[in-house]
């Protein structure tokens, strides 16, 4: 120890600084193309928008919100085909993400295929339980093609979750009478028509 001007110091061991600096994993950069996507959607800038939306998902296709924001731009842009692949792979990436299932069902039954959009929705099935809206669609489908028996299963099942929804009561109601459901069954059809 020194005495510098009344002072008493220490000599210490000077410690290295050290900066380490981390990559971002991939999930991470596509969240940051996804963020700068929102902002110039927000902007009105749509061609950078999907730019980035692509960027983010060529870095990390997983990345549901961006797909979301892709396909959205491209049914807006009138590029369907495109928008159905992005759905198709969105239902193979994330089957549990239901609405990749449930908008590429309604394009396909736009253009008139009901049943690859049946198809679809069942794929998704295991995953859309809790989903009334799934379920409804689903049977509205199949009523489509005749199939009145499953639809009837699937309107129940959506009426259990949202009992409230008149349209689908009717369209049970619908079923019920296709099928000439006995006088014990018709009770859902009187409740259909109140």
């Amino acid at each position: 120890d020194k005495l510098v001007t009344g002072v008493q110091t220490c000599a210490l061991p000077i410690s290295e600084i050290r900066k380490h600096v981390r990559d971002l994993t991939p999930r991470e950069l596509a969240e940051n193309e996804y963020r700068k996507a929102v902002a110039w959607l927000n902007q009105g800038r749509l061609a950078e928008a999907e730019e980035a939306f692509r960027a983010a998902l060529n870095i990390y296709p997983e990345n549901h919100q961006a797909r979301h924001g892709l396909i959205g731009l491209l049914v807006q842009g009138k590029k369907l085909d495109e928008a159905e692949r992005m759905m198709e792979e969105g239902v193979k990436l994330g089957p549990a993400q239901i609405g990749f299932g449930m908008m590429l069902s309604r394009l396909q039954a736009d253009r008139g295929d009901t049943a690859s959009a049946i198809a679809t929705l069942e794929k998704g099935l295991e995953h859309a339980q809790g989903s009334p809206d799934y379920l409804a669609f689903l049977a509205a489908l199949l009523q489509r093609q005749g199939r009145h028996e499953e639809a009837i299963g699937y309107l129940h099942a959506a009426l259990r979750l949202r009992t409230g929804a008149g349209v689908w009561w009717l369209g049970l109601g619908m079923s019920l009478t296709a099928v000439n459901q006995a006088a014990s069954d018709q009770r859902d059809y009187q409740q259909a028509r109140a």
